[in-house]
């Protein structure tokens, strides 16, 4: 595919260069545009450009195969090498999931379309503990109409409204539309919750309170038997759908809010409708009831404030709580990105340059763009994805790149136009 845009590039005239293991070292803006400097087989090579894009993607901790600590569960074929044994995952969601099925399988098979976990013969020791600060298994993704229907009230007219609104938007405004939302789609659920009294505060302690405390399997099991009878009715659970679409229609208004309410977003209403999107699919759930079975899986709420000591060379991974410690001959570490502030910028003489708070993410507007101390800068962007998950909590997956690209792709392409008119204007 590559290739293939390679030559569509240099057939409408565009000249492309391509340097693989060419790892960029550093970025500097200097007269007319930035320099970047990569690093390729031992030797500097130096570029000069009008604009800059750094697409620079995840950022993961380092792993430690040799004492059996991974910062990440990718890529998963490298947990292939993880013998049967005591093994911690931190993080019971998607990615945790998709670890946790890894190393079984490595150990073992599933049959019976995922019902049933037959152990090889040396997977006697194996048990995986998933672990998160709720103790939640994500259920099973639902039936539901596609493309999506048009929501009742939080229809585009009063998205723009908020948008237009001079005196601005908070996490309120949007906990409003969402509640009405609900409420008219599913006025019993609503009732069920007690939404129509719930403040912002309280509402994601609602939605989950019917699974905190619960047997995870049990609970996996009846999410599994009512989701596909649903499936096989062609019956969607309105409350659910209503979330689904919600979480979509509400993102493009987190970049106009102050940092402040996004925190407050993300704190009150985003665990709400990443576990609602993040259902996984139900042979998953089957995959997962099987372990569950042979003993070899379970899942446990850990401490918010719990700490990771990465293995010493004597002691193992261990993770720490004010209630003690639990030990595991191999850890895997699978939260997912979070977001990085600018310090973590790997570029020393560009973070010097911008004069950014070293603590606070990197000053980077809803189109990407990166600006320094004056209002001279021009041409520098920032679609990495740990310094703009600020503004872009829910970016996932290939549909997210595809508008990211679109939106780089016009930021650069008025950079070359303002450069051509300044260009004309010299030349007369």
């Amino acid at each position: 595919q590559l290739g293939r845009l390679a030559d569509l590039a240099e057939e409408r005239g565009h000249r492309l260069h391509i340097y693989n293991s060419a790892p960029v070292v550093d970025v500097a803006r200097v007269a007319g545009g930035y320099t970047v400097t990569a690093l390729k087989e031992g030797e500097l090579l130096s570029f000069s450009a009008r604009s800059v894009v750094l697409a620079t993607g995840h950022v993961w901790p380092e792993d430690d195969p040799e004492h059996g600590y991974y910062g990440s569960p990718w890529p998963s074929v490298k947990l292939h090498a993880i013998p049967a044994t005591d093994i911690g995952i931190l993080g019971s969601s998607l990615s945790g999931i998709d670890a946790a099925l890894s190393i079984a399988c490595a150990h073992g098979r599933f049959e019976e379309g995922g019902s049933r976990y037959v152990p090889g013969p040396e997977a006697e020791g194996l048990h995986i503990t998933l672990m998160s600060r709720k103790g939640l298994l994500p259920e099973a993704d639902f039936w539901c109409d596609l493309p999506y229907l048009p929501l009742e009230y939080a229809t585009p007219e009063r998205i723009e409204a908020l948008q237009q609104r001079p005196e601005g938007y908070d996490t309120e405004d949007l906990f409003d539309l969402l509640r009405e939302e609900i409420t008219a789609n599913d006025p019993e659920y609503a009732a069920a919750i007690d939404l129509p009294s719930l403040t912002l505060e309280h509402f994601a302690d609602a939605y989950f309170a019917p699974r905190m405390g619960k047997d995870q399997f049990a609970l996996a099991a009846a999410n599994l038997e009512e989701v596909e009878r649903n499936v096989n009715k062609r019956t969607t659970v309105p409350w659910r759908y209503a979330i689904l679409r919600m979480h979509e229609t509400l993102a493009p208004l987190l970049p106009g809010m102050s940092g402040h309410e996004r925190q407050r977003f993300k704190t009150y209403l985003a665990p709400v409708f990443i576990d609602n999107y993040a259902a996984v699919p139900p042979q998953t759930i089957r995959r997962l009831l099987a372990l569950a079975r042979t003993g070899s899986l379970s899942v446990v709420s850990v401490e918010d404030d719990c700490e990771v000591l990465p293995p010493t060379g004597k002691e193992p991974t261990r993770l720490r709580e004010e209630g003690g410690e639990r030990r595991f001959d191999y850890f895997v570490d699978s939260r997912g990105q979070s977001t990085l502030p600018a310090s973590a910028l790997p570029f020393p003489t560009l973070l010097e340059q911008l004069q950014a708070d070293p603590e606070a993410p990197l000053p980077v507007s809803p189109s990407f763009g990166l600006s320094g101390p004056d209002d001279t800068w021009r041409g520098l962007y920032c679609a990495g994805l740990p310094f703009v998950m600020h503004l872009f909590p829910f970016a996932q997956g290939i549909t997210v790149s595809h508008e990211f690209g679109e939106v780089l792709a016009k930021g650069v392409d008025s950079d070359r136009r303002a450069h051509d008119e300044l260009t004309d204007q010299a030349v007369a």
